[in-house]
């Protein structure tokens, strides 16, 4: 089970709750990965990561307009790159089935949610605490 560390969190309210929708997208697509269907299991993951982008993406995205974040556009580019992979994939496995859904694609998936969750939040995300919240500190572990 993942959980979202002190390390993760930004130090915004909003942002930080949003990421704990994505832990738990994480951890139901985990949880779930060795109980149910390769195709309902991935179909499932990748509805909800739709809806989470669609939420997630603009209302971060507006945070950091409102508190001039200067890395805003270099962010927006890599939130489109991370809708345009998930889009990708429903397209590939789902709409054009050029591509069979089974442990490799399930292992895919995987590799996308770490990838996102590591990669992305702390790269990319952590560098806005300064400009969302200027004097908040992470907890301590």
């Amino acid at each position: 089970m993942i959980k979202l560390t002190p390390d993760l969190l930004i130090g915004n309210a909003t942002i930080d709750h949003d990421h704990e929708k994505l832990v738990k997208i994480i951890n139901e697509f985990l949880e779930h990965s060795k109980s149910i269907s390769n195709v309902e299991l991935m179909s499932e993951t990748l509805k909800s990561l739709l809806d989470y982008t669609k939420f997630h993406f603009e209302r971060e995205e507006k945070i950091q307009k409102e508190c001039m974040y200067p890395y805003y556009n270099m962010h927006h580019h890599e939130h489109k790159a991370l809708v345009m992979q998930i889009q990708e994939m429903a397209r590939t496995y789902f709409i054009e089935k050029t591509k069979p859904v089974d442990k490799n694609s399930i292992n895919m998936l995987n590799q996308l949610l770490k990838t996102w969750l590591f990669d992305h939040i702390k790269k990319f995300d952590t560098n806005m605490r300064q400009w969302v919240n200027p004097d908040w500190q992470p907890p301590q572990p």
